[in-house]
């Protein structure tokens, strides 16, 4: 009996030596699978790198890892690509020297049913189908002719139109006198018959305006679907690139998407386990990602070598919360907003501190010129102020209009434009041509200029202000109030009505961010979900 226990013995302690092993062979894999992510995430920002890549790992094999159904999907496409292909070279092989005596061929039906001979429509039933009849005395078809009609009826409304042409077979374009477009002497015809029957051209050359009273929105699947956040979405924005979508809130968690607007999946996330996230954004460069919040130190994360630091606090300065910062365009400062109106410039190579700029009362909100020369600021009391990074001096400053609190402002990529949102829920718009860019205003106390329109289709406090890329749009928006969100047109300054609706899930709005090229609009609300809306006016994103 000892035997036997010792040998029971034995076995369980070789048991459990095998299952430290294989604990421990885990582990050692995990950095081995961050490494890979990391590496797949820069891939997708920068592309591909000639020292990496060595273990054949990418942002493909990561997607199609999560999602085999794509990958599956994407070899079928590959296999009917190199079928059309392999098709194409065999008509070019043979059909030079019998494309002018070969008429192309029709295909077959795949199925045909027999009974549309006997079925009996009525087209005088129904007013839709009265247009199909070809007399007034005409009452009933048989199916077939009814089919029939409605093919001729689609190809004759649809016959100028450049997006029908997937419906028509290989060598079967017609052009309006019947004849096949090959014919070299109907060539000219048949550009003068398409200029004549269709206003498309037209329309192509004004096609980069938006119209000002309607605008077309398409939801599309949630952009952090895949793991959305645990708390209210502080923060989203895309990367300049407008292949990556961020979300970050106070889950302490910085979530990175790949925004297609199909699937969106997940890329990567990187978790900082002491800083609730209020404010981040990606660098101009797009290489690095900062986060703050209301602690005296941040985090900035390079998404290259993937590598996390945290700048325990800014030398010089006793600030107990950096939760609002803005990254200037030409990647020269940081900026965070400390308390009693203090300004704090840190560079954003060293994260270290260069300034300080005061104003009067608590400072709110900042933004920059495109070239990043310049900033504007506003706060409690309701002032606009122009700085001079250069100098780090304020150049002019000017009271906004109803002189209310200012909680945010903004202004366009291109200097057309900058708003300021107060605590009443108006929105006042003003041109950015002279303040911007300094001309005309070098002193301080200059005249107020009179806004372009207040908008004042939200009532409580507004939160985001946001322009796209052309300044053709702005997007407003107040977290106080369920559903409180606008889109503006500029110039005309004219607020959509036919979007958002009633019935569009916006919930209590914490954040919004355009797209790099204006085709689509993140909505970050209180449930932690992005929401994406595709602006169909833009052929990109």
């Amino acid at each position: 009996m000892r035997v036997v226990g010792g040998k029971r013995k034995s076995a369980a302690v070789g048991g459990g030596a095998q299952r430290e092993k294989k604990r421990r062979g885990r582990k050692s894999k995990e950095p081995l699978r961050r490494e890979r992510e990391e590496a797949a995430l820069a891939a997708a920002l920068f592309g591909e790198k000639d020292d990496a890549g060595d273990d054949g790992f990418d942002l493909d094999s990561l997607v199609q890892r999560n999602h085999p159904q794509q990958q599956q999907h994407q070899q079928h496409r590959q296999q009917q690509q190199q079928l059309d292909d392999d098709g194409d070279d065999d008509d070019d092989d043979d059909g030079d020297h019998k494309a002018e005596d070969k008429q192309p061929k029709s295909r077959k039906p795949a199925w045909q049913d027999e009974d549309d001979e006997q079925v009996v429509v009525n087209l005088s039933s129904v007013n839709r189908r009265r247009k199909l009849r070809s007399s007034e005395a005409e009452v009933a078809v048989s199916g077939a002719e009814y089919a029939r009609r409605l093919r001729r009826t689609f190809e004759d409304m649809s016959a100028a139109d450049p997006s029908a042409a997937w419906a028509q077979l290989p060598g079967s374009a017609k052009s309006n006198d019947g004849k096949h477009s090959g014919d070299d002497n109907n060539d000219e015809d048949d550009a003068d018959a398409a200029l004549l029957g269709s206003n498309m051209s037209l329309l192509n050359k004004q096609s980069n305006l938006l119209a000002p009273t309607t605008i077309d929105m398409t939801r599309m699947k949630d952009g952090n679907a895949e793991d959305p956040t645990a708390a209210v979405v502080q923060s989203v924005r895309f990367h300049p690139n407008g292949q990556l979508l961020m979300a970050a809130g106070m889950d302490k968690t910085l979530r990175f998407f790949q925004c297609d607007g199909v699937r969106n999946p997940k890329v990567q996330s990187i978790f900082l386990p002491d800083l609730p996230i209020l404010s981040a954004s990606f660098t101009p460069d797009g290489r690095e990602v900062i986060a703050s919040g209301r602690r005296k130190y941040f985090y900035s994360t390079d998404l290259v070598s993937g590598k996390v630091t945290k700048t325990p606090y800014i030398r010089g300065r006793d600030e107990k919360s950096l939760e609002q910062h803005y990254v200037s365009p030409d990647q020269r400062y940081i900026v965070f907003t400390g308390r009693s109106g203090s300004i704090i410039l840190v560079g954003a190579r060293t994260k270290q501190w260069i300034a300080t700029l005061k104003m009067n009362g608590s400072v709110r909100s900042c933004t920059f010129s495109s070239d990043g020369s310049r900033m504007l600021s506003v706060g409690s009391d309701g002032q606009v102020y122009l700085w001079d990074l250069g100098t780090r001096r304020c150049i002019a400053r000017h009271d906004d209009l109803g002189r209310m609190s200012c909680g945010v402002i903004a202004a366009s990529r291109d200097d057309r434009y900058y708003a300021t949102g107060a605590g009443n829920g108006m929105v006042n718009v003003y041109e950015g041509d002279g303040i911007l860019t300094g001309i005309g205003y070098n002193d301080i106390d200059t005249t107020p200029p009179e806004p372009l329109k207040t908008v004042k289709n939200l009532t409580t406090a507004v939160n985001c202000i946001d322009f796209n890329v052309d300044s053709q749009l702005m997007a407003i928006s107040s977290r106080a109030n369920k559903d409180a969100l606008k889109l503006v047109h500029l110039p005309s300054c004219t607020t959509y009505s036919n979007w958002p609706t009633l019935k569009t899930p916006l919930h209590f709005v914490s954040s919004l961010s355009f797209s790099p090229n204006g085709g689509y609009l993140a909505v970050g609300n209180d449930r932690g979900r992005v929401l994406l809306y595709r602006v169909n006016h833009y052929s990109t994103s």
